[in-house]
C-alpha cells in the first residue's frame, strides 16, 4: 500500500506549509477530517483544511492541535493576491455561530 506525502513551503507566516497525500487506490483511508484531525494531534500543530461543505472558496476547518475541528473564513484578498490564508472569522465547533477574529 505505498503513499507519497509531499510538502511545500509557501513563506514563514501560519501554514505556510502545504501537504499532499497521494496513495494507491488499494489504500482506504480514514474520512479526511478523521485523518487530519489524527494527524493534527500527533503533530501537536493546527491543520487548515479544504471545507468541501459548501462552495465558498474562502471556508476552511481549522483543526486545533488538539483534534478539534471549526469552520474558518479566510481572507480572500490575502489569499488571491498574496497566498496567504489570514483568518477573519470562525465558528465555534463545526456548526457553531460566527465569530470575527481580532485581527
Amino acid at each position: 500500500m505505498p503513499a507519497t506525502c509531499l510538502v511545500t513551503w509557501g513563506s514563514f507566516d501560519d501554514f505556510s506549509q502545504t501537504i499532499s497525500i497521494y496513495h494507491s487506490n488499494d489504500l482506504h483511508p480514514p474520512p479526511l477530517l478523521d485523518s487530519a484531525s489524527q494527524l493534527a494531534r500527533l503533530l501537536q500543530r493546527s491543520l487548515l483544511i479544504a471545507n468541501d461543505e459548501t462552495t465558498n472558496p474562502y471556508s476552511f476547518i481549522l483543526i486545533s492541535g488538539a483534534g478539534e475541528p471549526s469552520v474558518v473564513l479566510v481572507d480572500p484578498d490575502a489569499l488571491d493576491e498574496n497566498d496567504r490564508y489570514v483568518i477573519t472569522s470562525h465558528t465555534s465547533g463545526m456548526s457553531g455561530q460566527s465569530r470575527e477574529s481580532g485581527k
